[in-house]
C-alpha cells in the first residue's frame, strides 16, 4: 500500500478508529480461522480475505507507530531466528 494512500485513511478515520479497525479485523481472521478448523473446512476464502485485511491493517499500524521497514525486517529476523532455535533444541 501506498504511504500517501495510508496517511489518507489514518487523517480521514483518525488513529484510534483505525486501530481498533486493526483489531476488529484482528478478531474476524481469528474467528475465521476457528470455524475453518472446527468445520473441518476446505474453503479458504474466508480466511485468505481476513488475512489480506489484517495484512493492510498491519501496514497502516506499522505507519502510526512509525515502524520502519529496516526496524520491521529486524524484529521479524530475530523473531525468526529464535524460533529456529527453539525448533532445532
Amino acid at each position: 500500500m501506498n504511504k500517501d494512500f495510508i496517511k489518507a485513511l489514518i487523517q480521514k478515520y483518525g488513529v484510534e478508529t483505525q486501530v481498533l479497525v486493526a483489531v476488529e479485523e484482528m478478531s474476524e481472521l481469528q474467528k475465521a480461522l476457528l470455524k475453518n478448523i472446527n468445520r473441518n473446512s476446505k474453503n479458504l476464502t474466508e480466511v485468505k480475505e481476513e488475512m489480506v485485511d489484517v495484512s493492510i491493517m498491519l501496514e497502516q499500524l506499522r505507519y502510526i507507530y512509525k515502524i520502519s521497514n529496516r526496524e520491521f525486517s529486524t524484529i521479524k529476523k530475530n523473531k525468526i531466528e529464535r524460533t529456529k532455535k527453539r525448533l532445532n533444541d
